[in-house]
């Protein structure tokens, strides 16, 4: 039988005729057909005879002429249904419910079975429903297993449902006294029906689960049918399956098949979180708004939830929650059991203002979940139950408790309400919610909103740091050959950013010329020779960064990690004296734990109990072998100052003045040793002396940058000379 269908299958993809490849296969064309015969039918589904069935009836029905054929293969078929094996399949019932809670299918007791079976239908009728004494270990069995009929599990429950069954009842107390004892009487279900219940829980839960587009399917092998734009531990984020409403309308999706976002744990309502802070960014550099709302129309479905974003313009927004009180003011009715519209605060956000065991739409614009607004839905249009008394307003009751309640609360609401609001206020057509059409381009739409997404998504941080560096994406400063190899050495974690750090690899390989290869610096960082700020560093990719003093016990060598005036770092040679201390720029000045004061500096320190005339931007001199503060520099006009960002980067002079702009950014004014006057930011400015003199030692240049005719004529000087 594979034989006959590869035969097709290479027919169909060659494009050549079947004959011709049965040829080539079987060897004449009477083994093929021989084959042919042979093959037994497909044997059809339950769904498929079915509808077979019907075919052959209405055939039937209209005295065609095809009747008797029909007739003859629906038998056939259902024979060869009947000879293919059982069809049930045996499932483990779980312990559990969809919802954590555990199953009471009854005590399972053989005496207490055979002896309900022998009880005569007319004694079952009289004996009381409920025996009149239970024992404490039932009493703990029951409370324990929570899940079932909730009927049994909750009283009011159990007298609505009484009430409800009750076709005399009539709302008097004179009706309910005489009442009251069966009223009040809990009809307790046979283990038979409480497993029978637990059967069809169990199955309409494995229905969700199987027909649902957002779980992993097959045990986790196969991902969700859902377009994926970017994916954390607990949830991800998607695109409709169909046209969006607007571009940049997506959805935020837990992973594990939840009913409702308030059944998420703590972890994923973080990574919730998370998405909807990024999402709110990038809606702002487009000056929009974020809107979220979810809407569960029914628990009994356990359809998986989503939480949608749709970006709304500023200008727009500000008309929204008007628009959204108003509509949710006006549905179910009059009589409704709980409040109309639930108010979103910071006292009562989102998670503490509404309740899972309840159908509800919520709509909030922040992420905290504080400011928005709620409704607990109690019945749709497309549902009905049972008429009150003298009125044709049916109220819908579900037998297991669902919700019962008023009536009005549209049947598609996330369709028809919510969208249906944010169209209109955007002037949309209304096919765009009411039926959004299929798009073909979903691909090219999905790698459109990830281009967009990109700078904004938090997912990668969950995977940990990157542990590569491509060539092309290194700092210019490092001066590495862009065609010289893929990757480069990516800088571990320290007191210096990746883009303001030079790696020790580099600095002794490409730099001092102390290593041919990385497997080299490896060994000799391996040797403990190599000391970072008088701290032995055994990382080859340990960060070194501006000012850091970088030592060679073996060779007695020191350096400083400097600017040159091109950006580009400088590994400038030092004496001993100066290897001592390193000069340190003041970030912040605070008060620590117990009131004890401290200053952060440039490369990560805290210094404690500082000297109190030390302040922001000043320079404070650093002894790197007793690790103490010795000495600090003014920032003040006449201070030697270096510049370590911007334009400007690696050149020296003296501060002449600053110029304070608030709100802004205050601007220096530097003369360099050539006399040449220029200005940058003060976050660029590093205060390297005071008045008199310089504390440290500068590369050749002395931080002065030169003209293109200067630098021009200084490089034809030093070739005259070298000839």
């Amino acid at each position: 039988m594979m034989k006959l269908r590869r035969t097709y299958e290479i027919a169909e993809q060659s494009g050549v005729p079947v004959e011709q490849v049965a040829l080539d296969r079987y060897g004449s064309m009477e083994a093929f057909d021989e084959a042919q015969n042979n093959e037994p039918d497909r044997v059809l589904s339950l769904t498929e005879l079915n509808r077979l069935e019907a075919k052959a009836l209405r055939a039937e029905m209209t005295n065609q002429a095809d009747a008797p054929a029909l007739r003859a293969e629906l038998e056939k078929a259902k024979q060869a249904f009947s000879a293919s094996g059982p069809t049930e399949t045996v499932e483990a019932l779980p312990v559990i419910d969809g919802y954590g809670r555990m199953y009471d299918v009854g005590t399972s007791n053989a005496s207490q079975i055979e002896a309900q079976a022998a009880m005569s239908k007319k004694r079952r009728k009289n004996e009381p429903d409920e025996p009149t004494d239970e024992s404490l270990a039932e009493l703990v069995r029951q409370e324990r297993l929570d899940a079932g009929r909730m009927d049994q599990k909750n009283g009011d429950a159990a007298l609505a449902q009484q009430i409800a069954t009750d076709h005399g009842f009539e709302n008097d107390l004179d009706y309910m006294d005489g009442e009251a004892q069966r009223l009040a009487r809990k009809k307790m279900r046979d283990d038979a029906m409480k497993r029978q219940f637990a059967i069809q829980d169990f199955a309409r839960t494995k229905r969700a689960l199987d027909e649902c587009t957002f779980c992993w399917q097959d045990e986790g092998r196969m991902p969700p049918r859902a377009n994926i734009v970017s994916s954390g531990t607990c949830t991800y984020l998607a695109l409709p399956d169909r046209e969006p409403l607007v571009d940049g309308h997506c959805w935020i999706v837990p992973m594990q098949h939840h009913v409702s976002s308030l059944d998420v744990d703590e972890d994923g309502w973080t990574e919730i979180r998370n998405f909807m802070k990024c999402l709110i960014r990038m809606a702002a550099t487009r000056n929009q708004t974020m809107v979220f709302f979810e809407t569960v129309l029914s628990l009994r479905q356990q359809k998986h939830t989503y939480i949608e974003a749709v970006p709304i313009p500023n200008d727009v927004f500000a008309e929204l929650p008007a628009y959204f009180k108003t509509s949710l003011s006006e549905v179910e009715s009059e009589w409704a059991d709980h409040a109309k519209i639930i108010y979103f605060s910071e006292a009562r956000p989102f998670q503490r203002s509404m309740v899972s065991k309840l159908p509800y739409f919520m709509i909030q614009w922040d992420y905290k979940g504080q400011r928005g607004y709620g409704h607990v839905i109690e019945s749709r249009d497309d549902e009905h139950g049972r008429k009150l008394g003298g009125t044709d307003y049916e109220e819908p009751t579900y037998a297991d408790g669902d919700h019962v309640g008023g009536a009005g609360f549209p049947k598609y609401v996330h369709m028809t309400d919510s969208l249906e609001i944010i169209g209109s206020l955007l002037d949309l057509e209304p096919y765009k919610w009411r039926r959004p059409r299929h798009v073909s381009g979903m691909h090219a739409l999905l790698e459109r909103f990830r281009a967009t997404w990109a700078p904004f998504d938090w997912t990668p941080m969950v995977r940990g740091p990157r542990h590569h560096l491509k060539h092309l994406a290194a700092p210019h400063s490092w001066l590495l050959d862009k065609l010289s190899g893929t990757y480069a050495p990516r800088p571990s974690t320290g007191p210096h950013k990746l883009r303001e750090s030079l790696p020790l690899v580099v600095l002794l390989r490409n730099r001092l010329k102390y290593a041919l290869t990385g497997r080299e610096v490896m060994l000799i960082t391996m040797q403990r020779i190599i000391k970072v700020d008088n701290k032995v560093r055994t990382d080859p990719t340990f960060p070194t960064g501006f000012m850091d003093v970088v030592s060679i016990e073996r060779s007695g060598e020191h350096f400083r990690v400097l600017y040159d005036v091109k950006g580009r770092f400088v590994v400038h040679r030092i004496t001993p004296e100066e290897a001592s201390y390193k000069l340190l720029k003041v970030k912040r000045v605070q008060l620590g734990a117990k009131g004890v004061p401290q200053i952060v500096t440039h490369d990560g320190r805290t210094l404690r109990y500082p000297d109190p005339l030390v302040r922001v931007n000043d320079t404070v001199k650093f002894d790197v072998n007793t690790q103490k503060m010795v000495d600090f520099i003014k920032f003040d006009t006449g201070a030697h100052v270096m510049i370590t960002g911007g334009r400007n980067i690696g050149r020296a002079g003296v501060l002449l003045h600053r110029e304070r702009h608030h709100g802004g950014f205050d601007i220096v004014h530097v003369r360099d040793a050539a006399g040449r006057e220029f200005s940058t930011r003060l976050s660029n400015v590093f205060v390297i002396g005071d008045s008199e003199k310089r504390w440290i030692s500068m590369p050749r240049g002395g931080g002065v940058k030169l003209t293109i005719t200067e630098e021009r004529d200084q490089k034809r000087k030093q070739r005259e000379n070298a000839q």
